[in-house]
This record gives structure tokens, C-alpha cells and sequence, in this order.
């Protein structure tokens, strides 16, 4: 397959997602623990570029994008989606509890308690999936 890791980091991350310490997987590969660090960090860093190319890519032609304002309340944010992926015949994929727990996850600087503190952009796609920025 043609990934963005190498297969030294395909092999640290799967180690990782195993449970196992940086320090345990430089002993099993014979280096040094700074090293598995390094590469680790680096892997994150394609993993992280990979998703944002293919966020970018989802959100071409995609139908809507909303901008929520700073001083909404982020509980009056799933109503304002909902109604816009109906006009656009669109089944959103969450429901208002995940939307909600989804943005708060996605951009939790921008949110303090119930209040929107900057700008998101919420697009909706045209497979029902929305990506918050």
C-alpha cells in the first residue's frame, strides 16, 4: 500500500497502539528511545496532514458551509444544521448530542462553557458527515 508513513513508523504506531512504551519498542528494534520519539512525532505529523488533505478534498462541492459567530450558544447550533442539510436533502450523520460533543471536540478553544468564543465554520457534506473547523 502507498502511505505517507514509512514502514518504520507504520511498525512504531502499530507498537504504540498496542500499548507498548517508547522505551519497550526501542529495545525490541534496537535503537534508542529518542529515535522511536522522533519518528513517532513525525508519524503523527503525516497521519495529521493526511487527514487535513483528506478533509480539504471532502469539502470540495460540498453543499453548505455554515459559519457559527462568536456569542452563540452552542446548543442552538445542531437546529441551524439540521435546517440547512434539509434544505440541501441532506440526512445529517449526528444527532444533536454528538454535533454538540463533536464541535467541543473538534475546537474546544473556541468554546467556553455554552458560548461560541471565535468563529466555526461547520461544512456539510454531501454523505451527511460535517467537518468543524
Amino acid at each position: 500500500m502507498n502511505t505517507f508513513l514509512t514502514p518504520m513508523q507504520i511498525k512504531i504506531l502499530e507498537l504504540r497502539a498496542k500499548g507498548h512504551t517508547q522505551a519497550a519498542i526501542a529495545g525490541m528494534l534496537g535503537t534508542t528511545r529518542a529515535n522511536i520519539s522522533i519518528t513517532e512525532k513525525r508519524a503523527r505529523k503525516n497521519v495529521e496532514k493526511a487527514n487535513a488533505t483528506l478533509d480539504l478534498f471532502r469539502k470540495i462541492g460540498s453543499p453548505k458551509v455554515i459559519e457559527i459567530k462568536d456569542g452563540e450558544d452552542i446548543f442552538n447550533v445542531p437546529k441551524e444544521v439540521f435546517s440547512c442539510a434539509t434544505i440541501c436533502n441532506i440526512k445529517v450523520k449526528e444527532n444533536t448530542l454528538s454535533l454538540i460533543d463533536k464541535i467541543k471536540r473538534s475546537v474546544p478553544d473556541k468554546i467556553q462553557g455554552r458560548v461560541v468564543k471565535e468563529k466555526i465554520e461547520i461544512t456539510i457534506l454531501k454523505d451527511g458527515g460535517v467537518i468543524i473547523e
